[in-house]
């Protein structure tokens, strides 16, 4: 079986097209046969009687329900759980911090620097605690609860980034692309392998959140292939 897919330009992010060509017994190929995959969200509703079936390339959980393969980008649905956390807690008032035992010093430019030592209290809204650690470095003592360690700095530059470019008018919604940023990068990446436990927690975790049809920046979080689908894949049905 040849399989043929559209390239990735090609594909909108509503509607995908899988196309099949299959191999004649004597050699010709037959005509590429186009079925529909549907975007689907997941609620609580929707799994209340699921089987998880595995990981798939470390980047794809794998849900069998109601006659239904579900597939979940792992990156995409832990990063919606995360930036609905801290959109919660900011809500209430500040992002929730952890302290480092060492703190983690940042090189900045001088501008970046200077933007940073301005805007103390921006930063401290979303759970980083920043120190003057002299010359073109910073020192942070503190990062969202949600991160972890090694994605600091990168995340840290990118909101300054963020920040400068918008300095003179750094509205909610700039602070919301700011919490996108740090839920993108403390979320769980693709190609990272997931034991059972931590599949079931995070599917777990996502029928218990609203507003995961997609992650921040909209990707789909899910998408559902139906049994016909699968019947129309290997021409058990027309």
């Amino acid at each position: 079986l040849d399989v043929w897919q559209k390239k990735p330009r090609d594909i909108v992010p509503d509607q995908m097209s899988l196309q099949t060509q299959s191999i004649q017994p004597d050699g010709e190929t037959d005509k590429p046969q186009e079925t529909e995959v549907k975007q689907a969200g997941i609620s609580l509703e929707q799994l209340h009687d699921y089987r998880i079936i595995g990981q798939l390339f470390a980047t794809y959980i794998l849900l069998e329900q109601q006659g239904k393969l579900i597939v979940i980008d792992q990156h995409a649905a832990h990063e919606r759980l995360i930036y609905e956390r801290l959109a919660a807690q900011k809500k209430q008032r500040a992002v929730q911090p952890q302290q480092l035992l060492m703190p983690e010093v940042v090189t900045l430019a001088p501008v970046e620097k200077a933007f940073v030592m301005d805007h103390l209290p921006l930063f401290e809204s979303l759970g980083l605690e920043v120190e003057d650690f002299g010359s073109h470095e910073v020192a942070l003592r503190s990062i969202p609860a949600e991160m972890e360690k090694e994605s600091i700095a990168d995340m840290f530059v990118e909101i300054v980034t963020l920040g400068m470019k918008h300095a003179n008018s750094l509205v909610p919604e700039v602070l919301e692309r700011m919490l996108y940023t740090v839920a993108c990068r403390a979320a769980i990446k693709a190609s990272k392998v997931l034991t059972e436990q931590e599949m079931q927690q995070l599917v777990e975790d996502v029928m218990k959140t609203p507003n995961t049809l997609t992650c921040p920046h909209g990707r789909p979080v899910t998408v559902a292939l139906d049994k016909s689908f699968m019947e129309k894949l290997f021409k058990r049905k027309l």
